[in-house]
């Protein structure tokens, strides 16, 4: 199969969605990750994934279960035949990046010590003490020194991973940042300027707890959209389709008088990640739903870097299901 026979199929209109990579064509059309030939709203079918698989958050474990439909035919080297060949600086960066994983290994710091700083500030409001104020101020200090560390490779990887992609969630991950540490520039700036300002009701003093309980906010904007960077927007979806992805339901052959007591369990599938939770959860959904049973499936991921635990919770019932339990 030619590239330019691979892009019919696209998984549009009808027809079947398959993808490329290293050289082997899969076919994803029954797979529930490529819902209407697209996956997490960034990715395509009908197209070669090689490339775009060195940064993506999963290996090339994820098409072990995908049926292989064909050989990619017009190049002459696999990925692996060109290792030997001189890598430009970007793809070096981008191989120690994926190893090293240096923004998402520091993001997390700032985060934590803003919302620390954030709520030590909320006991110092109500009791105004020189432990809550010095608690405040120095994990104020190293958040904001940290979350400028954290820049630094956030930037190299919108460089190396998405080429300055002006994408929404990039846009406000870059406005947010710069904008909580210059706030967090100032704050310090008052604190050392005069410490007493924190138990007054000055200017000074008011904007030095505005600025700490407004960066608390902002890292939480930050971390929702560092969280749609790495799992996609859905492109555009809107919750009910979103949940298309993650919830199947049965269809019936007989109606089910809405007067009728129902029954329900729930399992929750839990491990590691790549461990094969998916896999899991596909064949008890697929039975369950060949015996003529609603399934409700929903996903948690709790991964960002490496290791931790993902868990899928299955609900079972004999009547419609429109919720977890």
């Amino acid at each position: 199969m030619t590239i330019d026979e691979l892009k019919k199929y696209d998984g549009k209109n009808g027809a079947k969605a398959y993808i490329a990579y290293k050289n082997v064509v899969y076919d994803v059309s029954d797979s529930p990750l490529w819902s209407g030939g697209e996956h997490e709203g960034e990715h395509h079918a009908g197209v070669d994934l090689t490339e775009e698989l060195a940064h993506a958050p999963h290996g090339s474990e994820v098409f072990k279960e995908l049926p292989v439909v064909a050989t990619l035919e017009g190049t002459t080297k696999t990925q692996e035949d060109r290792s030997d060949a001189p890598q430009p600086l970007k793809s070096k960066l981008r191989a120690w990046y994926k190893k090293y994983h240096p923004h998402p290994a520091t993001v997390h710091f700032p985060i934590a010590l803003h919302l620390f700083a954030t709520g030590m500030d909320v006991l110092f409001l109500i009791t105004p003490t020189k432990a809550y104020a010095l608690g405040v101020f120095y994990s104020f200090f190293v958040a904001t020194v940290m979350g400028f560390v954290a820049m630094i490779p956030g930037i190299l990887s919108w460089w190396i991973n998405y080429d300055f992609s002006m994408a929404r969630a990039f846009v406000i991950k870059l406005v947010v940042s710069i904008i909580t540490l210059l706030l967090g520039l100032v704050a310090l700036a008052i604190y050392y300027e005069n410490p007493h300002a924190v138990y007054e009701y000055s200017l000074e003093g008011i904007l030095y707890h505005a600025i700490v309980l407004i960066t608390g906010l902002n890292v939480i904007i930050l971390g929702y959209y560092g969280g749609k960077i790495t799992w996609g927007y859905g492109k555009n979806k809107t919750l009910t389709e979103e949940n298309k992805e993650a919830v199947s339901v049965a269809k019936h052959e007989k109606k089910v008088s809405q007067n009728s007591s129902s029954q329900s369990i729930s399992i929750l599938i839990g491990g590691a990640a790549g461990t094969g939770i998916a896999t899991l959860e596909k064949i008890l959904s697929d039975a369950f739903k060949a015996s003529g049973f609603y399934i409700f499936s929903t996903k948690e991921y709790m991964s960002r870097v490496r290791g931790g635990s993902n868990t899928t919770l299955i609900r079972i019932s004999d009547t419609p299901l429109q919720a977890p339990c």
